[in-house]
């Protein structure tokens, strides 16, 4: 599903995406009939693929042992250790 940002457009000489308005914030253009801003609606959390407690765990411990390690390097380059 596709939604509109609404007062955003895209420039058509720069292609960057600006407040809607006359000219273009970056390179001056006119803007007056630049296309709006079009995006893809993220899924619901409903479609979301939800995890387990047990795979969330699992997940957190192994960021926190890789937390762990990066802080023994750090302490190792400034002489704590």
């Amino acid at each position: 599903m596709e939604i509109e940002i609404v007062g955003q457009v895209k420039c058509p000489e720069c292609g960057n995406i600006v407040p809607k308005g006359r000219y273009c914030i970056f390179c001056r253009a006119d803007i007056t009939n630049a296309p709006p801003v079009i995006t893809k609606k993220e899924p619901e959390e409903k479609e979301k693929k939800e995890m387990s407690l047990e795979e969330r765990l699992e997940l957190l411990e192994e960021e926190l042992n890789k937390l762990k390690k990066d802080i023994d390097v750090l302490k190792r380059a400034i002489g704590l250790i």
